[in-house]
């Protein structure tokens, strides 16, 4: 069984009046919106991680109330990221 069957009649003729998003379209719309959250996700945690380790280099542990004040730290920072992704991917609101 093939992978993709083949289009035939109108289904054909449909797509290659339509092709879809052309490459450039793609990687501006999709690809970096991928990569720009990827992004994010990992700052996120770097940004969680030098709070936790900080603390816990001072502290000996990491407590429970560094871990919460690291978390809301974290709301500004993610809000920010939101109007930027906003701003760079407007076609999704």
């Amino acid at each position: 069984m093939p992978l993709f069957s083949r289009l035939e009649g109108e289904e054909r003729k449909k797509a290659i009046e339509e092709p879809g998003k052309s490459w450039k379209r793609w990687a501006k719309e999709d690809f970096a919106r991928y990569w720009y959250n990827l992004l994010c996700l990992f700052i996120d945690a770097l940004f969680v991680l030098q709070f936790v380790e900080d603390y816990s280099k001072y502290g000996g542990e990491a407590n429970l109330i560094f871990m919460i004040l690291s978390v809301l730290a974290l709301i500004p920072m993610i809000y920010v990221e939101f109007l930027v992704y906003k701003r760079l991917f407007p076609e999704r609101f």
